[in-house]
């Protein structure tokens, strides 16, 4: 079954947003709503449309917004409507819309909020609503609903939290309280709601979790509840909404999973359980709610997948089942249900 669309609309609206009103806009507004008016610039910014956080380039680590589950970290369950100080010290920052995750300057990984699938990682089911220690010497960290994962210094990858599907990747359909080691040797870590796949650094693609449509990309539609090898030579990996992507170190797009709107870029709206080349001299990917972007090496922006609300941007409603040339010198683009925004090398925005 499909998932609700309703958090991606809006997660995707405030990131467009973040990009129309850009960095200053965002240090001005801070900076004016914080009482101690001390916040220095704002080296990170992160917002999931329920909740914001910032971290200042000294280290300082402020949240505020939807506060139920006590995700913004300042030990309430109440609604922050200007930024409060959460932590210090602090790298970087992660969010999902119930959970909160920052990784300290020495590596320690800190989290907080919803925790009733175990996602916070301290070994209860009681959300937290103030930030717990839960690893140390951490590079990286992923957030989804009720999954987490991080990546040690060392390259090895722990998952935790919810596990119905296998997307923990421990070999069981346990719900894990607590990180447990599922690789080693990795490079980075991607999550969709039930689906996981992590990038060795030998450019080894692991992929696991739910494969109803395919997603894992393993020839089945059976879940699989430990990392498998799906391609090697890999250089970054996407998940979005029941479809895979990733692009090799030679350029090479393959896309597999879902294709009901045409968003693998095949040609055919027929799932794909295996992944299939689909461009080639590919910089990067994007994948939304049925709906994919890539840019070229050279700049080019191609989009394909569903287009009722023009998301493709080749002038029609029409669903495109392969790739559409849409732009020419594109830096970056942003994809969410029914919007679609890239940055040119110019600094245009379209």
């Amino acid at each position: 079954m499909r998932k609700s669309r309703l958090k991606k609309t809006v997660a995707g609206i405030m990131a467009i947003a973040l990009i129309l009103t850009g960095m200053p806009q965002m240090y001005k507004e801070v900076n004016a709503h914080t009482k101690e008016n001390k916040l220095s610039t704002v080296k990170m910014v992160c917002s999931t449309g329920h909740i914001t956080a910032v971290v200042t380039e000294g280290g300082d680590l402020y949240c505020w917004g939807v506060n139920n589950y006590g995700q913004v970290g300042n030990g309430t369950i109440e609604n922050q409507y200007t930024p409060v100080k959460v932590l210090s010290n602090v790298r970087s920052v992660s969010l999902s819309p119930c959970v909160s995750a920052a990784i300290a300057e020495n590596g320690d990984l800190y989290c907080w909020g919803y925790n009733n699938y175990g996602q916070v990682g301290n070994g209860t089911a009681v959300n937290q609503y103030t930030p717990v220690k839960v690893l140390s010497n951490v590079r990286s960290v992923s957030l989804e609903e009720n999954t987490s994962a991080a990546v040690t210094e060392d390259g090895d990858l722990y998952c935790w939290g919810y596990n119905n599907y296998g997307q923990v990747g421990n070999g069981t359909r346990k719900i894990q309280y607590t990180p447990v080691k599922v690789l080693s040797n990795v490079r980075s870590v991607s999550l969709e709601e039930n689906t996981s796949a992590a990038v060795t650094e030998d450019g080894d693609l692991y992929c696991w979790g739910d494969n109803s449509y395919g997603q894992v990309g393993n020839g089945t539609i059976e879940n699989q509840y430990t990392p498998v090898k799906v391609l090697s030579n890999v250089r970054s990996v996407s998940l979005e909404e029941n479809t895979s992507a990733a692009v090799t170190e030679d350029g090479d797009l393959y896309c597999w999973g879902y294709n009901y709107y045409g968003e693998v870029g095949n040609g055919t709206i027929e799932n794909q359980y295996t992944p299939v080349k689909v461009l080639s001299n590919v910089r990067s990917v994007s994948l939304g709610p049925c709906v994919s972007a890539a840019i070229t090496e050279n700049g080019y922006l191609y989009c394909w997948g569903v287009n009722n609300s023009g998301e493709v941007g080749n002038g029609t409603i029409e669903n495109q089942y392969t790739p559409v040339k849409v732009l020419s010198n594109v830096r970056s683009v942003s994809l969410s249900p029914c919007v679609s925004a890239a940055i040119t090398e110019n600094g245009d925005l379209y």
